[in-house]
């Protein structure tokens, strides 16, 4: 019998093969992103069973959201060698990143840089910090925190699912923002049974919200929402809001015919970010998300 790593794996290379199935446009994307995120999955499983300490939280009305990026415990290690991984694979992608990512590799191998220093950046906004640390290795500094947030994502993911699971148990949520660690959204999704939830953009927790209305704002203002689609692609829509001119991208899967795997929908989305900007919509995420 495969274990849940095992076939989380095998979900997402079919998910990754069905995209390119749909927009062979998207196969270079697929092929690293498919990659990058089997990278975090499997060491996702190493995370799971030595997890970090968390946060002590003993008032039952802990306001929310719980924690701050700043205040995720990390393993400093384990997310080097994940950076490492990723930056070596990264490197014979063919992708726009590819330089930069052997850079960052023989960095990492010559011991010219402390990659805890630049988690720490990261996690505590300190883009200043992390900018001086791209330009002493020789690489664009969104290249940087790209490959320093993907490390941290194993991490970042474990302890937002134990926090969510040990505090949100029967706690009602409707924000459009995440619960547990305050940022926007990277994507909305349907359920099977037509359930309306947001995944945050930075640790991935799911929330529910209200199927009507703005899921970011939470305006109902009559006319003030509109929804642009391909009949081409009906489990994909954008919905933007003129109250706050933002706009969300949702997967219906209940129209999905792949295993669905919020990270990959996200990026095997961004026509939809495109459209949406040229429409005069703001997106809700830094650019080191995306």
């Amino acid at each position: 019998m495969l274990n849940a790593t095992t076939k989380q794996l095998q979900a997402i290379q079919s998910a990754a093969e069905a995209i390119v199935a749909r927009r062979p446009a998207y196969r270079q994307l697929m092929a690293f992103y498919g990659d990058l995120f089997q990278l975090q999955t499997a060491m996702g499983e190493r995370v799971a069973a030595d997890p970090p300490p968390l946060p002590e939280f003993g008032e039952t009305d802990r306001s929310l959201p719980l924690i701050s990026p700043r205040d995720f415990a990390i393993n400093g290690d384990r997310a080097a060698e994940l950076l490492k991984s990723v930056s070596r694979r990264a490197e014979t992608s063919g992708s726009d990143l590819a330089d930069d990512a052997r850079t960052i590799a023989e960095a990492l191998e010559g011991e010219r840089f402390e990659p805890r220093e630049a988690f720490g950046a990261l996690l505590q906004d300190r883009w200043e910090v992390l900018g001086s640390i791209a330009e002493q290795i020789g690489v664009k500094a969104a290249t940087l925190s790209f490959f320093t947030y993907h490390s941290l994502l194993p991490e970042l993911r474990h302890t937002a699912e134990r926090l969510a699971k040990r505090t949100m148990d029967g706690r009602n949520w409707r924000q459009g923002h995440c619960p547990v660690c305050g940022t926007p959204p990277a994507l909305s999704l349907i359920d099977a049974g037509g359930e309306r939830h947001l995944l945050c953009g930075f640790c991935w927790e799911k929330w529910r919200v209200a199927r009507a209305g703005c899921p970011l704002c939470r305006s109902a203002e009559r006319g003030a929402h509109t929804y642009f689609y391909s009949d081409a692609e009906p489990e994909y829509r954008v919905e933007a809001c003129d109250a706050c001119k933002r706009y969300v991208k949702t997967v219906d899967t209940r129209c999905l015919n792949r295993p669905f795997y919020g990270p990959l929908e996200a990026v095997a989305t961004l026509h939809l970010d495109l459209q949406a900007t040229e429409k005069g919509y703001d997106g809700t995420l830094p650019g080191y998300l995306k």
